[in-house]
């Protein structure tokens, strides 16, 4: 008989995926950018400390893991899904493609190309419904499961906003790997410029609309309060309230 399995389920949308897909009927050198994208997360999706990894499928702009617990504990799962999000986030962040997601622990149904289920359901009202702007937000179930398994979960790679809502900390998560961000961007301070890069061309580009910019001004607010902690005598590598505020 058929039945719902207990899993880590992450759901992932690509932000102006549409707006991509739209330019690359015009130019052709767009649909070299969005096989880049979505190679980019294939590959870091893939990247991974347990085994079996999570089955990754992907629709369009869309990227649904689904990562079932047994063999190893939640908190080994957990850990290990919320490290490979920030990784997959702030890369693509730094290529100025901004993603939004919701990640739960609920039943679902995995057959093949079928997936369904109550943590399906979750995880996109989290990413569509509550996230907002480009965070990834996990369930506070989630987060009081893990907890309550004695677990520890490792604190650089979450944050709780000011709507006590947790998220993906991709900065600090990447940030906190020297091996990756030596590999990736060269060094700290470049990964954080290429991150302030981002959000500053964003701002400029959206400048008459009000939504796209709320959405990088977040980025913004999010990025300096990395920079206080990680470079607080870098002032080069903050964004200025005066861009922020225009």
């Amino acid at each position: 008989m058929s039945e719902y399995r207990e899993a880590i389920l992450s759901y992932l949308d690509v932000l102006g995926f549409s707006a991509l897909i739209e330019q690359s009927e015009k130019n052709s050198a767009k649909i070299n950018e969005i096989i880049e994208l979505l190679t980019t997360t294939k590959r870091k999706g893939e990247y991974g400390m347990l085994t079996p990894p999570p089955v990754t499928q992907y629709f369009s702009d869309l990227m649904v893991r689904t990562t079932f617990i047994p063999p190893h504990p939640l908190i080994s799962r957990l850990n290990a899904e919320l490290m490979t999000l920030a990784k997959i986030q702030c890369e693509l962040a730094t290529r100025k493609i901004l993603i939004r997601g919701g990640v739960c622990l609920k039943d679902v149904y995995r057959d093949g190309e079928l997936l369904f289920g109550p943590a399906l359901v979750r995880s996109y009202e989290l990413a569509e419904k509550v996230a907002v702007v480009p965070r990834i937000i996990i369930d506070t179930h989630l987060m009081k499961q893990a907890e309550s398994e004695n677990g520890v979960i490792w604190e650089h790679v979450y944050k709780r906003g000011e709507d006590g809502q947790y998220f993906v900390d991709y900065l600090t998560a990447a940030l906190n790997d020297p091996h990756y961000v030596g590999a990736t961007f060269g060094t700290a301070n470049e990964l954080l410029s290429n991150h302030k890069k981002t959000i500053e061309d964003g701002l400029k580009e959206h400048i008459k609309d009000d939504g796209i910019r709320q959405k990088y001004i977040w980025m913004g607010l999010y990025h300096n309060s990395t920079v206080g902690r990680f470079a607080p005598g870098e002032l080069a590598l903050r964004i200025t309230d005066e861009i922020l505020a225009h």
